[in-house]
């Protein structure tokens, strides 16, 4: 437990290797526990869906399937999970994706992501009720 709650669970899904690092490091850093990693949208599902995670962290733009359509079927399979898009062009989300995640986060400002997760955790409210640019 950090501060009187619970750990966030984490599942972090990016093509980019050396981005996947830096998105576990910031998460560690603010007390959340990663428990799996992908480098594309299909393994990011299958892995959330393995682990339950409270929330998942996902690039938009990866191969096989990317973050803003998982996120939909994420947001189907497991209505209670969080969902954060990254991307180094947030407007790269497909409009209808967007109502299913709970904020969509530069990858320049990665200082935010932490907050933003814990937002998203601690929120009662799913689908877009935090947008973050």
């Amino acid at each position: 437990m950090i501060g009187g709650m619970k750990r966030i669970r984490a599942v972090i899904a990016d093509d980019d290797a050396s981005m996947r690092e830096l998105v576990r490091e910031t998460l560690s850093r603010e007390g959340a526990v990663v428990v799996a990693q992908a480098a594309d949208g299909l393994a990011a599902v299958e892995l959330s869906l393995e682990h339950r995670p409270d929330v998942a962290v996902l690039d938009i733009q990866m191969p096989e399937l990317g973050g803003d359509t998982a996120a939909q079927v994420l947001r189907t399979l497991d209505p209670g999970i969080g969902l954060v898009l990254l991307s180094s062009d947030p407007s790269a989300a497909a409009p209808e994706a967007l109502s299913s995640v709970d904020a969509v986060l530069s990858k320049l400002e990665m200082a935010r992501l932490g907050h933003a997760v814990r937002d998203v955790v601690t929120s009662d409210e799913r689908c877009g009720s935090i947008r973050i640019a």
